[in-house]
């Protein structure tokens, strides 16, 4: 499984949800995180996990990443990568890598009076990436978990 962690938003919790999934999914087969995001976030909080991490660390914020991902993914059960907010070009080059793409939530944009009555209310998109050729013919060409 490749899994692009994405939203062009920021503070939406996208480094701090890929390094915890690569941490989850390091337990359960070999493990690469890719650090997109030229800010490097996930790579200095992975730095600090030291050699306790169970997965491989990555940086690579390059516009190409889906040009090169076979090359460096190789061997490597699931591949979690972090992306930046607003390098459409680098998000777009980590979608076209993932076979998963995961979109977390602006947690600002749900009213908090809406969360206390419906809890399950707050979720975030997984889309499944089915068919690259049709990405650009609209979201209707994905499947949607």
């Amino acid at each position: 499984m490749r899994l692009a962690i994405t939203n062009l938003k920021g503070g939406t919790g996208k480094t701090m949800t890929a390094v915890h999934l690569a941490a989850g999914l390091g337990r359960h087969g070999r493990t690469l995180l890719v650090d997109a995001d030229p800010q490097g976030s996930a790579t200095e909080w992975t730095m600090l996990m030291e050699d306790e991490r169970p997965f491989d660390l990555l940086t690579d914020s390059g516009e190409n990443l889906h040009r090169r991902i076979a090359e460096f993914g190789e061997g490597y059960a699931h591949i979690v990568i972090d992306t930046p907010p607003g390098h459409d070009a680098v998000v777009r080059s980590a979608i076209l890598s993932a076979t998963d793409v995961l979109v977390p939530p602006d947690v600002a944009l749900v009213p908090v009076c809406s969360v206390a009555s419906h809890p399950t209310r707050m979720t975030c998109g997984c889309v499944t990436v089915s068919d690259r050729r049709s990405w650009d013919r609209g979201p209707s060409h994905a499947a949607v978990k």
